[in-house]
């Protein structure tokens, strides 16, 4: 009889099927009750546990199972390794948050990818003192294992250093692995003989450690000198997760067993950009497998919030059952977990708190319970007895807030800072406190909870949410969804949340209207009635405005002010005089009458603010389409609101409407303002924009401009070269450089603008073969050839070089054109020679095009051309029409003993007496 009947026997039971119904069916025993597997598979594996077969099963699939067994036992969770063979149980290593991954054997296998690979090498890592920075799910035990296994390294754990000091030998190999790097500069001093590799999170305090990683075969073995090599630490970070994630996806697809969610999922499920804000390292990463194992991927890919909450549950059993826990708390866990993180984030969240707390301000975050009982409680409880005594001892063991914190501290749920005080935590893994976030938020704004009101305002005070938050208003009313908003009806704007709550749904309405969206205007009427009861004169050069609104504290003042701004200004524009009766003059400007100057200039602050956020977007929303609701509001003002002060500021909303009317109107802006226009600043969309707006096309609009480019003086601005060099305010897409290079004209192309394009050779790529030809042209007439920049020359199409060629006034100047083409097509450039040699009458005179190409062809072409120039010398009657060009470059090759120079002072002595002649002819 194996130890298995033993210890059942002690409790009573005889055989391997009634402990499994024990374990399913006893009150208060941790049954996996999602698992699909019944008792009587239990019983068969119960059977061959006890035989000694399959053993690895309970520690890898089967591992939810045992804390079941250790209850029905009456044994603790750690009993159980009794009847783990030794063998087993030191050369395997599973994985119990992803259970149906088969366990790695240590002996023959190597760990997960994600380790660095510094660590398993043969021998292990060769530096005498080797820190790796790992934190948690890094493969800190892992490693430690297998250097135990495969290299007979000593494995240590514990807290700190002091902890294993009493437990190190006097030499040779040890891992530890620590929680905190404090006092281990102890190491150092005391131990010289030892070669130790610390697995911590935390990077050593007080050591000097070098910077270079060694390689895998570096075979110097233990080092006992006392030099001052030994008082360095190599440094080892863990690798990025783009490095092993794809890897570690095939790794587990090829031992996970078949028919989970793992394995049916696709590979866009696992994508590393899209995992890389929910796990750090490989640890986290398989235990969100197994989670995806256990409950599956939608199918849809919307995480509804009944997957969002099976996720969490399953990993909470997952994890209460690695440590065994089988007490009221890790019932109330098992059972009610998913739900009850996701409370305790939305009550952080309603509260205003951050993302790290202490211990006892998580508990205070739960609802209170009943306390644990003491024993006389309980002995009374008993003895009251009764139908109904499990129930109520049940309740009354409730767990407590405290007991529930520290429980999940224990399973890792709430984990302290690296580097900060143990006592400050925060919901981990990533990805499960992304996803009870993500949970509890759609709640909260979904109103769903006790009061909708207070939670959407929370959403839109907390900085983690408000954003989010208020775009989501923004996309729910572009689609015709305004009850969020609505709920700001009932909103007191006396109290934090329902200001932020009305200032919200007055921000999402008036930006949804800006952006195009048909908005309910006595909704916006009655928001903004309620709003403006609130307004006080915070400043006294702008308008009223609400003591609190919808903002990031690591924001500017000019981002929310200028969301409003835009919302109110929208708005009030849409309703027009009706405006007038819920808000100060100075937001409802719009109307026949003038608005008073000091009014005006209170409001034109206002609308600096919106210009600045709409030139300059931070990002988020405001980047994209908040960005068309400015600006149309700008072209709103040109006609709306005429006393507007006509100022030329490079920041200005009205500017993308004044170039789009100038172009339709054909119309010449005065010259200052000219200048401002003709600089884009507000970029081609918002142009685009107003183009439509006017009836016209984006590429009419920019033809227009660059007739005025294309004569700019040789020094002057001129907007397509400097966006080729943007400032880091204001970067330019490549998509923009390339509409604008699009739409130039050739003819418009004056000549200093052509020498400018020539220097500047960010422009190159966006240039037609038409644009290149006129800046040929111009480089080869205008410039000296030292004052030519080869650049150009080697980015120009070849056919247009050459055609360029053909049209070009030569001169010794010509000279870095006819070397380009020398370089980038001699075959062409031959072939032209031949052309050129059979159609004239003659060899041309000394700037002529054959001359060119003969004076400046490199010596490799030597030998050629004298061929060619001989067949055409000894052609009848053709020395007669020789030009001297030709002689002197034949003499200058013999004297210079260039290549073919023989060739050439042969065919000098064959035409000596007409080369005389014709040198005395032509002086």
């Amino acid at each position: 009889m194996g130890t298995l009947q033993d210890w059942a026997a002690a409790q009573n039971i005889h055989s391997m099927r009634k402990l499994a119904a024990e374990m399913q069916g006893r009150p208060g025993s941790p049954w996996p009750t999602d698992d699909h597997r019944s008792h009587t598979t239990i019983a068969t594996k119960l059977a061959e546990l006890d035989r000694g077969k399959d053993v690895g099963w309970w520690w890898g699939t089967g591992a939810a199972f045992r804390p079941a067994l250790a209850f029905v036992l009456g044994r603790e969770l750690g009993e159980l390794e009794a009847l783990r063979p030794q063998e087993e149980a030191g050369h395997h290593f599973g994985f119990a948050g992803f259970p149906t991954l088969r366990p790695l054997d240590l002996r023959i296998e190597p760990p997960f990818p994600g380790v660095p690979r510094e660590l398993v090498v043969p021998g292990g890592p060769p530096e005498h003192r080797t820190w790796w920075v790992a934190p948690a799910g890094a493969g800190k035990t892992l490693v430690g294992r297998w250097l135990e296994q495969r290299a007979g390294w000593v494995y240590l754990a514990g807290a700190r250093w002091r902890d294993v000091a009493n437990a190190l030998p006097a030499t040779g190999r040890v891992y530890l692995e620590l929680t905190s790097a404090e006092g281990h500069a102890e190491l150092l001093a005391g131990y010289p003989g030892l070669r130790v590799c610390v697995a911590c999170a935390e990077q050593p305090e007080r050591a000097e450690y070098s910077a270079r990683l060694t390689g895998a075969n570096d075979a110097r073995g233990d080092r006992t000198d006392g030099d001052d090599k030994q008082a360095e630490w190599a440094q080892i970070a863990s690798p990025p997760l783009a490095e092993w994630l794809p890897e570690l996806v095939t790794w587990a697809r090829a031992r996970v067993e078949v028919g989970g969610g793992f394995a049916a999922a696709g590979p866009q499920a696992f994508d590393a950009e899209a995992l890389e804000a929910l796990v750090h390292t490989p640890g986290e990463a398989l235990e969100l497998f197994g989670v995806i194992d256990e409950v599956g991927l939608p199918g849809d890919g919307e995480w509804t919030p009944r997957t969002l909450q099976r996720w969490v549950t399953s990993w909470l059993r997952h994890a209460l059952g690695r440590i065994g826990a089988s007490s009221a708390p890790a019932r109330q866990l098992s059972k009610e977990g998913g739900e009850l993180i996701v409370k305790l984030v939305a009550v952080r969240l309603r509260r205003g708190l951050p993302e790290w707390l202490t211990a006892a301000e998580w508990a205070a975050l739960l609802p209170a319970t009943k306390q644990e009982l003491d024993p006389a409680e309980l002995i009374r409880l008993v003895q009251a007895g009764g139908e109904d005594l499990q129930k109520r001892l049940l309740d009354a063991l409730a767990a407590t807030p405290e007991a529930i914190v520290e429980l999940l501290r224990q399973v890792r749920a709430l984990a302290p800072l690296p580097g900060a005080a143990p006592e400050v935590l925060a919901l981990r893994p990533r990805w499960l406190a992304e996803v009870a976030k993500a949970k509890a938020v759609e709640g909260m704004y979904q109103g769903i909870q006790e009061d909708p009101v207070r939670d959407l305002g929370a959403l839109l005070l907390d900085p983690e949410t408000a954003e989010s938050a208020l775009e989501r208003m923004i996309e729910d009313i572009a689609e015709g969804n305004d009850s969020p908003a609505r709920r700001a009806l009932d909103a007191d704007a006396r109290t934090p949340e329902g200001a932020a709550a009305l200032d919200g749904a007055v921000r999402a309405l008036g930006i949804a209207a800006a952006m195009g969206s048909v908005v309910d205007l006595s909704l916006a009427e009655r928001l903004l009635a309620m709003q403006g009861a609130f307004f006080v004169q915070r400043f006294t050069e702008r308008p009223p405005m609400p003591v609190l609104g919808v903002t990031r504290p690591d924001r500017k003042f000019a981002r929310p002010l200028a969301s409003w701004s835009l919302a109110v200004l929208e708005l009030s524009r849409r309703l027009g005089s009706t405006a007038r009766r819920v808000l100060p003059r100075e937001w409802a400007p719009w109307g026949d009458d003038e608005l008073p100057p000091p009014l005006l200039a209170r409001l034109t602050l206002c609308l600096q603010e919106v210009s600045i956020a709409a030139y300059f977007p931070e990002g988020g929303w405001l980047e994209s389409d908040w960005r068309r609701g400015a600006f149309a509001l700008g072209a709103a003002l040109v006609d709306g609101l005429p006393s507007l002060p006509q100022s030329h500021d490079a920041w200005d909303l009205r500017h993308p409407e004044q170039l789009a009317r100038a172009v339709r109107l054909n119309l010449e802006p005065p010259p200052v303002l000219l200048v401002e226009l003709l600089r884009l600043r507000f970029g081609l969309r918002m142009l685009e924009e107003a183009c439509a707006r006017n009836g016209i096309t984006l590429k009419q609009a920019l033809v227009w401009c660059w007739h005025r480019w294309g004569a700019v003086p040789e020094h002057g601005e001129c907007t397509p070269l400097s966006w080729a060099h943007p400032n880091t305010q204001q970067p330019v897409g490549e998509d923009d450089q390339r509409a604008l290079w699009a739409a130039a004209p050739a003819t418009v192309l004056g000549d200093a603008i052509c020498v400018r394009i020539a220097s500047s050779a960010e422009v190159f790529r966006f240039l037609r073969p038409e644009l290149w030809e006129r800046i040929l042209v111009v480089l080869a007439e205008r410039l000296h050839w030292w004052e030519i920049d080869q650049p150009a020359l080697q980015a120009a199409p070849f056919d247009v070089l050459l055609r360029t060629f053909d049209k070009m006034t030569l001169h010794a100047q010509s000279k870095p054109v006819i070397d380009a083409l020398w370089r980038r097509g001699a075959p062409a450039l031959r072939t032209k020679v031949a052309e050129l040699q059979a159609a004239l009458p003659d060899l041309g005179d000394e700037n002529g095009p054959l001359a060119m190409i003969h004076w400046h062809a490199p010596a490799d072409e030597h030998r050629g051309l004298i061929a060619g120039l001989g067949a055409w010398l000894n052609a009848p009657g053709a020395a007669s029409r020789v030009h001297r060009w030709a002689w002197h470059w034949l003499l200058q090759r013999i004297d210079g003993r260039k290549p073919g120079w023989r060739e050439a002072f042969a065919l000098v002595e064959q035409h000596r007496d007409a080369m005389a002649r014709t040198l005395a002819a032509q002086g």
